[in-house]
């Protein structure tokens, strides 16, 4: 890994920025013209519009989830989470974060929510860091692809800690099981398949659930794969993230 200055890429970033057409009122995202304009859903509660929010961002919507988002923060003025939110929509990727970077590769799995934990401290800084590396989608990522992240005093940190290297090799794999029957003293599914496997199949159904927001389901499974292997990294990461993602969830309601 090695640290570039990001000037040159970010100046060429911001040139296609300015060729692409800008709808201002729904926070710089691209519209076709003539498109009707996007309306907020009504009859959510604040932690289901909150989740919209986070959804249309990760699918590349960034002018209808500041208007979804706007309205989110007229029932939550003070939630930092939701401001910074806003600033990430609003500001430029040069503005919101330093200009020299890291490069580090995706593994199979990870997603920029879970590099933003790692890095930035963060889990919610996923869109800005999607603005920074020109992903137009975050959810449609590829292993192995190489992701800048930006060099703030926390990623600094993280970077001569080197942990979080460690846990970007750890893969992602195979079909997902349902989740092992504790009540047996041996489950049918260990005799058939080694523990290791099945802990990774589980690790896939538990970031399948967490994707689609079903945070228990996800919690669950990550628990079974920590009772299967204590050392698993990526289960501790995401196990860690989802109880914290729940909690503030909780505090929204």
């Amino acid at each position: 890994m090695r640290i570039i200055t990001g000037g040159l890429a970010l100046g060429l970033l911001l040139v296609q920025a300015c060729a692409t057409p800008v709808d201002t009122a729904s926070g710089g995202v691209g519209t076709e013209v003539g498109q009707p304009a996007y309306t907020a859903k009504s009859g959510l509660s604040t932690s289901e519009r909150f989740r919209l929010v986070l959804s249309l961002l990760e699918d590349g919507e960034a002018g209808s989830a500041k208007t979804e988002l706007t309205l989110y923060l007229k029932s939550q003025p003070g939630s930092e989470i939701g401001q910074d939110l806003l600033r990430q929509i609003v500001d430029s990727p040069s503005d919101y974060f330093p200009m020299e970077y890291r490069e580090v590769k995706l593994a199979p799995g990870q997603t920029l929510s879970s590099l933003s934990q790692q890095y930035l401290g963060s889990l919610y800084q996923f869109h800005a860091l999607a603005k920074y590396n020109g992903i137009l989608e975050p959810r449609k990522l590829t292993a192995g692809q190489t992701i800048k992240i930006p060099l703030t005093d926390t990623a600094r940190e993280v970077f001569l800690a080197g942990s979080p290297e460690a846990i970007t090799e750890v893969e992602v794999p195979v079909e997902p099981v349902e989740p092992v029957n504790t009540t047996p003293p041996e489950p049918e599914v260990a005799s058939s398949v080694p523990s290791s496997e099945s802990a990774d199949q589980l690790h896939r159904a538990a970031l399948d659930a967490y994707r689609a927001q079903n945070l228990d389901k996800a919690i669950s499974l990550w628990e079974e794969v920590l009772k299967m292997d204590p050392n698993y990294e990526n289960a501790k990461l995401y196990l860690s993230q989802a109880y914290e993602l729940k909690e503030k969830l909780r505090k929204l309601n």
